[in-house]
């Protein structure tokens, strides 16, 4: 009993924590909009007003920036397909479906839970269920290595273009040009495994 009265005691001390910054934050809000409104009421009205609409043009592309670098990281992640996994990572995939849907009860499933059950699981299968996993990945790994080699074979044609281009361009022109190098480049290197 006395440890379920420590933890209400402590929940309400949090709820209590938690409402004093809320207090604090409406009242911080509450006097920047009366500064803002005595500004604006007095005599620099129109300068004041400018600054603040300077701020909140720079704040929204400071925002737009952020998102639009996040949606580059996206879209070179798609470019650049990922190595697929083992056959264990398949099988945890698999797993983790079907366990899911027996414990739909349970809110919060923890991974460590479910990958450990999956790993003694795993241990427990048979040679041949094992290969079913191991030829789908085999048969993910040529796909991906044909993809890459696809890749591959785009970018040198991108190269050779552009080599060409420079060596007509090199009589006209005094300074020599350099094709783009694989880090500027979007197009990923090819690993023989």
């Amino acid at each position: 009993m006395t440890q379920k009265n420590q933890k209400k005691k402590e929940k309400e001390k949090e709820k209590e924590q938690e409402q004093e910054i809320e207090i604090e934050i409406e009242q911080e809000r509450e006097n920047d909009l009366e500064c803002f409104h005595l500004i604006l009421n007095g005599k620099k009205k129109l300068r004041y007003s400018v600054l603040f609409n300077d701020l909140r043009t720079q704040i929204k592309k400071k925002v737009t920036n952020k998102r639009k670098k996040k949606l580059e990281k996206r879209k070179i992640v798609t470019m650049n397909n990922s190595r697929p996994g083992g056959a264990f990572f398949l099988f945890l995939r698999d797993y983790k479906r079907q366990y899911k849907k027996k414990n739909k009860a349970k809110k919060k499933i923890q991974q460590k839970e479910i990958s450990k059950k999956a790993s003694i699981e795993w241990r427990k299968l048979k040679k041949s269920e094992r290969n079913k996993y191991n030829k789908i990945i085999k048969e993910q790994i040529q796909e991906w290595l044909n993809s890459t080699k696809n890749l591959e074979n785009e970018y040198q044609r991108k190269r050779k273009n552009v080599q060409s281009e420079s060596a007509d361009e090199e009589g006209n022109n005094t300074k020599k040009f350099r094709p783009p190098t694989r880090k500027n480049d979007q197009f990923p290197r090819l690993f023989e495994y």
